[in-house]
């Protein structure tokens, strides 16, 4: 019988008679084809048997989650943690609250009642205070949920728990109508190290609380003695079997529904909207498959026999469930934002992608942080602590990058003001050029001589910009040079005449057009024309201006003048000709004659 993920293979084969003569191939091409189909690894086509990366993943982390088996039962103490407690002058490690906790419930489990009733306040005998530890051990199992980690490591205890400076509650548990508060004290016994001990008020109560039967689970008494008596590593045989066939059949369940809500949520939103694109793709069932078997071993853990393996348990589904959900949230982060940028692309909304691109990146960034606290929050780390440690690292960090973050505020500040978009022809300091793209630290602007000039964002929110994009209309002004020669009556028909031409045109703002006589230039009469022209475009207002100068040229012409060039006139008087050239001719006559000469120029 083929298996039903495997029946539904078939239909890509192309011959419908695959199936019935599958074992009368012979070739080696088929019987790879047989094997691919059938066997739920794949194979090249060499017979090289491959592993898809989801497979993998999986595999990968079912062996992982089988190692933790050792969940199951608390790990022996390490001599290094023994060393530290006998240097901190109790070597039964209840220095503070966590470890009283943790270390009592390790001594019972490992079946050392002697050294659990020492965790324990009040003056009773040894054998009585051994039989109130299980007791209590069993009542923390069944009825306690806590969560150690939230226990206090620090050898004053909780400051803030709005309890007395020496006591720690874990919590309350009720049956029937009896209540029991577990409290921690702290003790000073003589000259010695204060300690921590479960209260006398504690044990005081648990004398007369129901008590608890240690009962089999039914598993363990429909399984054989061998597999629950025998253990290997402190872990019992059957748990070696359960736990891996439990975590099989989660990872199979969170397999095939992930499967199935995958393609039931892209056809629901290829029909409802436009986003079936960003989770057509299989890159996102990766994370999805870790996130929901993650959510499902979470709820499974929570069935668990004693406080130490829901605990564990609880906590490595949590940690998988992080590591699940900002992988996913790294998957989707990138289409989604590819999404945005397409659709600022058809709105004409390119300035808005550089704000995309920084929303993304910071996005990113606060997965990663976000992800590395809860880990560091599951591992015991007080996050207090860290966090005031990424703030003096932020500190840090923005004095060593002080330059790339004034140039990621200078890109929010033109995102935001909008002095610039992408598309405009702009003077930016000395350059003037077509502005190309504006990125998360520069702004690329093209020259006329189709170069780049790359702009630091920090400098370009700060320096003057001169933004001819935005021009409503555009100004037409130049000077009209006419010859000195050109009469009165002339000057005023060549005034008339370009009036007229600002006027009627239709292209031209008409309260805004004014021909005057400005100066008497150097060598020319100076007219000053001007208007704005009703147009936002270089080129439209180009072909404009060329046509109102050629006609302002007919409108000279016209008039019976012309228009003057840069030139110069010298006048020269005859008399001084004359007095020039008697000179020049005493400079050249003898001495005697050139006395004579000058005695009768001087009569």
């Amino acid at each position: 019988m083929v298996p039903f993920a495997h029946r539904l293979s078939w239909r890509s084969v192309s011959r419908p008679s695959v199936l019935p003569a599958c074992f009368r191939m012979r070739d080696r091409r088929n019987i790879i084809e047989k094997t691919r189909l059938m066997h739920p690894l794949r194979t090249n086509t060499k017979g090289v048997i491959m592993i898809s990366r989801s497979r993998l993943l999986l595999a990968l982390t079912g062996i992982a989650l089988s190692i933790a088996a050792f969940a199951q039962s608390p790990a022996p103490a390490k001599d290094a943690d023994k060393g530290a407690a006998e240097a901190a002058g109790d070597p039964l490690g209840r220095t503070n609250p966590h470890d009283t906790v943790v270390n009592f419930i390790t001594a019972v489990e490992k079946r050392d009642l002697a050294r659990a009733a020492q965790y324990l306040d009040g003056k009773l005998g040894p054998t009585y205070k051994a039989e109130l530890a299980q007791q209590l051990k069993l009542i923390m199992d069944k009825r306690l949920s806590l969560d150690l980690n939230s226990v206090s490591r620090s050898p004053a205890g909780d400051a803030d728990d709005g309890l007395p400076l020496n006591r720690e509650s874990l919590g309350q548990v009720e049956n029937g109508e009896s209540m029991l508060e577990i409290l921690l004290d702290r003790v000073q016994r003589g000259k010695k190290p204060a300690i921590w001990l479960f209260s006398a008020e504690t044990v005081q109560q648990l004398r007369e609380f129901p008590k608890e039967d240690a009962q089999v689970s039914g598993m363990e008494q429909l399984l054989p003695a061998a597999l629950v008596e025998k253990s290997l590593f402190g872990v019992a045989l059957y748990r070696w079997i359960l736990v891996p066939l439990t975590l099989l059949a989660i990872a199979v369940i969170a397999w095939m529904a992930t499967g199935l809500a995958s393609t039931r949520i892209q056809r629901f939103l290829r029909q409802r909207s436009g986003w079936g694109a960003f989770v057509a793709g299989a890159s996102y069932l990766g994370p999805a498959r870790l996130l929901v078997f993650a959510v499902l071993m979470w709820l499974v853990a929570q069935f668990g026999a004693t406080l130490m393996v829901r605990q564990r348990w609880t906590h490595l589904a949590l940690l998988l469930m992080a590591l699940g959900a900002g992988w996913l949230f790294m998957r989707a982060i990138n289409p989604v934002a590819s999404g945005f940028v397409g659709y600022m692309q058809v709105t004409q909304q390119q300035h808005r992608i550089a704000l995309i691109h920084l929303f993304r990146g910071m996005a990113k960034f606060i997965a990663v942080v976000t992800v590395v606290l809860v880990i560091l929050s599951l591992g015991g780390v007080n996050l207090t602590a860290a966090i005031a440690g990424i703030g003096i690292g932020g500190v840090a960090l923005a004095f060593a990058a002080q330059k790339t973050l004034e140039n990621v505020f200078g890109t929010v500040m033109l995102v935001t003001d909008q002095p610039i978009r992408v598309g405009d022809l702009c003077r930016m300091g000395d350059t003037v050029g077509v502005i190309e793209d504006i990125g998360m630290r520069s702004t690329r602007v093209r020259t006329a001589e189709r170069t780049i000039v790359t702009v630091p964002n920090g400098q370009a929110s700060s320096m003057i910009v001169e933004n001819f994009a935005t021009r409503d209309k555009i100004s037409f002004k130049h000077v009209i040079g006419l010859r000195y020669e050109t009469t009165p009556d002339q000057l005023r028909q060549v005034l008339a005449g370009v009036r007229k031409l600002l006027a009627g045109h239709a292209q031209l703002q008409a309260d805004s057009a004014r021909v005057r006589l400005v100066r008497f230039g150097a060598s020319s009469l100076d007219l000053e024309a001007s208007a704005y022209v009703l147009a936002t475009d270089l080129d439209t207002y180009l072909k404009i201006q060329e046509e109102l100068l050629l006609q302002i040229m007919d409108a000279v012409e016209a008039a019976g003048t012309t228009l003057a060039f840069p030139s110069q006139t010298t006048y020269v008087s005859v008399e001084a000709a004359r007095s020039d050239a008697a000179l020049a001719g005493i400079r050249r006559s003898p001495p005697e004659e050139a006395d004579a000469a000058a005695l009768r120029a001087a009569s």
